[in-house]
């Protein structure tokens, strides 16, 4: 018994630590859009100033969105190079409506941070602490190969492709004093060549382009976090349910205490599954879903362009982005998938174990499991579409679908 409380003691010591491991990128990803603030217990100043800074990032997506548009109607008249500046405008549409998504989940956020929070101080012993962190892991190198994906695509496309590439390509023929295009339409209602005045535009282009993938990756983050989170209790469930047999044969007047310490976490994800995950993710999903097969559609158009008129250089940010927006759909489908075999495995697990050996009314507790463990559980976009490998592969062949239909209308 003793040893027992040291063992948990030692586990308490480490609680604080891998809480923030959990939701380390998280908290940084809502810090760079704002949000962290406003979800967190911080002054009334932080989150005036965090209230600024949302308004600001909103602002220049807005007027990044507003002059792409104005420049594409009045100055663009050939449908290719129309196609090729309504992708980038729609993606940045994209990124608006999802961190407006985000921003609108923030207190369900708020209840995601505080749910984890408590799910870590309910641990009970070395081996389930050792299996939330082995999903923790999972989470962070998920998102860091992510987020890795999403920057790098994001700075070739917009930085090297606009600005480095013509500069190596046409060092002799461009003029020293000319200023290098920030994007398409920065200077379509007023001059803005001058000094300071460019820079400060060229300033906020960086600054909404790096708040833009920012809002990509966080929205792909709380996703991984969430479903992991889930499948780390889960799985203590399962652990649980394997050692109850040899708990009941030890000591038969505890093993029901430890059965509605299971059925209490089994009630407590299904709530967290049902409720919080859906609630967070649901138009976040819609968003990706619905505009994914028109986004991968002009990309791989794009892309099939750059290779008729053998602009090799172009090709490669280009080929970047769109293994983000397929990264970006798999990773969502994926750990939907994840989510709902998990459940399954427990109701297995349920199903598996030697029931002669336990006494009636635990066996109800588990036919209960089972019972449970049959419904889906999978992510849904928009409560319209479950996300699976199903609907990833439906998702590709739409985006090719569309492809040939703009390519017939050439």
């Amino acid at each position: 018994m003793n040893q027992k409380k040291k063992k948990n003691i030692k586990t308490k010591g480490t609680i604080n630590s891998t809480i923030f491991d959990d939701i380390e990128y998280t908290q940084q990803l809502l810090s760079i859009l704002a949000i962290w603030p406003l979800v967190s217990k911080s002054s009334t100043i932080k989150k005036i100033i965090s209230v600024i800074h949302l308004l600001v990032i909103i602002g220049s997506l807005i007027w990044n969105i507003l002059f792409r548009c104005i420049f594409i109607y009045i100055y663009v008249k050939k449908f290719d190079d129309q196609i090729m500046l309504i992708g980038p405008t729609f993606f940045r549409v994209i990124i608006l409506l999802k961190y407006l998504a985000i921003i609108y989940h923030r207190r369900t956020i708020k209840k995601i941070i505080e749910h984890i929070q408590t799910d870590w101080n309910n641990v009970e012993c070395q081996e389930q602490q050792n299996i939330m962190m082995k999903n923790v892991q999972i989470n962070r190198q998920v998102t860091l190969v992510f987020a890795f994906l999403m920057y790098v695509s994001g700075a070739f496309y917009n930085f090297v492709m606009p600005h480095i590439i013509p500069l190596l390509t046409h060092r002799g023929s461009r003029n020293a004093t000319q200023r290098l295009t920030i994007f398409p339409g920065y200077n379509v209602l007023f001059d803005v060549q001058k000094s300071p005045i460019y820079e400060i535009t060229f300033f906020f282009h960086i600054f909404s382009v790096f708040a833009g993938f920012s809002v990509l990756i966080c929205a792909c983050n709380l996703a991984i976090v969430l479903v992991t989170h889930a499948c780390g209790q889960i799985q203590i469930i399962i652990s649980q349910l394997n050692s109850l047999i040899d708990n009941f044969m030890k000591d038969e007047n505890t093993v029901f205490i430890e059965f509605a310490s299971l059925i209490r976490r089994h009630v407590r994800v299904i709530k967290f599954s049902n409720n919080i995950i859906k609630d967070a993710l649901y138009e976040i999903c819609l968003v990706e879903i619905g505009a994914s097969s028109i986004l991968i559609c002009i990309v791989e158009f794009l892309f099939l362009k750059m290779i008729e008129n053998k602009n090799y250089a172009n090709m490669v940010p280009y080929a970047m982005l769109l293994a983000s927006l397929v990264a970006s759909i798999l990773i969502l489908c994926y750990f939907s998938e994840l989510l709902d075999n998990q459940f399954i495995e427990a109701g297995m697990q349920a199903y598996l174990i030697n029931w002669n050996q336990l006494p009636p009314k635990a066996r109800t507790y588990l036919i209960s499991i089972i019972i449970i463990s049959q419904r889906s559980y999978k992510i849904t976009a928009g409560g319209i579409i479950d996300l699976s490998y199903v609907a990833f592969v439906q998702i590709l062949k739409t985006g090719f679908a569309y492809l040939q239909l703009l390519r017939a209308t050439m």
